[in-house]
C-alpha cells in the first residue's frame, strides 16, 4: 500500500538525513520525498511517499518518526493540498501547541 506522511519540524543541520533514516528503517520502501522550507533554521516540512505492509507497519513508522529530536508533528497527509487549504495554518504545525512539548499530540 502506498502512505503519504507530513513531517512538520524544526528545521537543522541533519534533520532530513535523520527523518529519512528512521523512514527507511520503518517502511518498505520511500517512493518520494519531497521538503519545503519556510525559513532556514526554523520550520521545515517534509512529504514522504512509502510502501508498506499494513496500518500496524504505518503506526509503528508514525511513532518512530515522531521520536526524533525536532519532529513536532506527523500526519497522515498531502502536503501540496494542506499547504494550499491555509500556508498559514501548514507552518503552524511546526511549533508545538500551548502545553506541548516536541512531539504530537
Amino acid at each position: 500500500h502506498l502512505c503519504r506522511i507530513v513531517v512538520f519540524c524544526k528545521d537543522r543541520r541533519g534533520i532530513l538525513l535523520d527523518v529519512s533514516t528512521v523512514v527507511t528503517d520503518k517502511a518498505c520502501n520511500i517512493m518520494d520525498v519531497h521538503s519545503e522550507t519556510l525559513t532556514p533554521g526554523r520550520e521545515a516540512a517534509f512529504q514522504y511517499t512509502v510502501h508498506l505492509q499494513d496500518a500496524g507497519q504505518l503506526a509503528q513508522l508514525l511513532e518512530a518518526v515522531a521520536k526524533v529530536p525536532g519532529v513536532v508533528r506527523v500526519r497522515r497527509e498531502n502536503l501540496e493540498e494542506l499547504m494550499s487549504e491555509s500556508p498559514a495554518a501548514f507552518w503552524a504545525n511546526c511549533y508545538p501547541l500551548p502545553g506541548e512539548t516536541d512531539g504530537p499530540p
